[in-house]
């Protein structure tokens, strides 16, 4: 049976994320709410025989704001045995439970942290020294070499500013195209085009809609394929230009007001220091 093969796909623990990162191309800081175990488990159900892929990459949000975490791992991993990264901002480390450890040690999977700061890597290093060190893939904080940031998308008033930017130009550049994210019986192209699909339909209008940010499971391998593999004419809403820059200062996180909108929410929080 012909599989499409993708390099990395994206499936998403949670809609919702405690920091705002100026190079991430996820706007889930304006979600609400965490993944449920029956999303994933009917989105595993709607791809898993269509779609491979060199790793299956675990995001948000911020994945480990999630309390179910543990079973939408397992639930991911009914569909593919491909290798697992749980990417997360460190802040909810300390929330790890015990099965969830045990669980990523014997399936395969992995963490993969960016610290949102030098502080919250230094208050983690204990905790850092007492789990296993197999149960991490990558550990990156801002005082590393090449940790740097480009703005993902221009805000004003906590809405998106409309760009019209040379698509193919944009395509060429960006590098978030190789991360496929499927969620129910859609797939995007890139998190971006899942983000403005999912806010849209989550009452925000962050963007005048454009037709085709996606596909479905109705669609053919070979229209899949063609989709997944040149740009769109959704690709103008991304730079033309990646103008990489050192991190400088603190990432910014959500404010007291924003949180309250928050307080129905089932969701892990964060250490208070953090």
């Amino acid at each position: 049976m012909f599989m499409i093969n993708v390099r990395t796909l994206e499936i998403n623990a949670s809609y919702v994320c405690n920091l705002k990162c100026k190079q991430c191309a996820n706007i889930c800081w304006l979600g609400n709410k965490v993944a449920t175990t029956a999303e994933v488990a009917k989105t595993v159900k709607a791809w898993s025989s269509r779609i491979r892929a060199n790793h299956i990459s675990v995001c948000g949000g911020e994945p480990l704001m999630n309390p179910d975490l543990l079973n939408i791992l397992i639930e991911i991993r009914r569909g593919w045995s491909e290798f697992i990264l749980v990417k997360t901002n460190g802040c909810f480390l300390n929330k790890l439970t015990e099965a969830e450890i045990e669980w990523m040690l014997k399936n395969n999977a992995k963490l993969w942290l960016a610290f949102k700061d030098t502080a919250t890597y230094e208050a983690n290093q204990d905790l850092l020294s007492q789990l296993p060190p197999k149960l991490f893939h990558t550990v990156k904080y801002p005082g590393h070499t090449n940790y740097k940031w480009y703005e993902a998308q221009q805000m004003e008033d906590g809405k998106l500013i409309q760009t019209n930017n040379n698509p193919q130009t944009a395509y060429e550049v960006c590098h978030a195209k190789k991360c496929v994210v499927i969620h129910d019986e859609k797939i995007y192209m890139c998190p971006k085009m899942f983000w403005l699909d999912y806010l849209k339909d989550q009452s925000y209008r962050l963007y005048p809609a454009i037709p085709g940010s996606h596909r479905t499971v109705q669609h053919s391998d070979e229209q899949l394929q063609q989709y997944l593999s040149k740009p769109s004419a959704n690709c103008m809403i991304c730079p033309e230009q990646l103008d990489w820059q050192p991190v400088v200062g603190d990432i910014p996180q959500l404010t007291p007001h924003e949180l309250a909108k928050l307080s129905n929410a089932a969701y892990r929080q964060p250490s208070p220091q953090f």
